[in-house]
């Protein structure tokens, strides 16, 4: 485990210590101009694991890619909105970093 600590402003001009950790269950970090930037500025920030999802097939590949980087897993799947362009995900499940199958359509039910 990473350990970061981060000092937290409070209203009344009052600092506090904290090692505080964050995980970022839903984020969509192939939207990014630079995922990277957003993925080092979050580590900065004490969230030490993120998931991003994907729901269509450029996205999948776009965040299989971040995989590499340490802290990064993904979710793949075909959402609703892009059901016409159906492909099948199963070889893609067999990547390392893909933890999840997400972005299928749930919250539309």
């Amino acid at each position: 485990m990473v350990y970061f600590e981060s000092t937290i402003q409070l209203e009344k001009k009052e600092t506090i210590n904290t090692s505080i950790k964050f995980v970022d269950a839903h984020l969509h970090l192939d939207m990014f101009e630079d995922p990277k930037k957003v993925i080092n500025d979050s580590l900065k920030n004490n969230i030490v694991y993120m998931l991003t999802n994907s729901g269509d097939k450029q996205s999948i590949g776009k965040n299989i890619s971040l995989c590499d980087m340490l802290h990064v897993f993904a979710a793949i799947g075909i959402s609703p909105d892009f059901s016409n362009d159906y492909f099948d995900i199963e070889p893609m499940l067999r990547d390392n970093g893909v933890i999840a199958i997400g972005e299928i359509g749930l919250d539309k039910t």
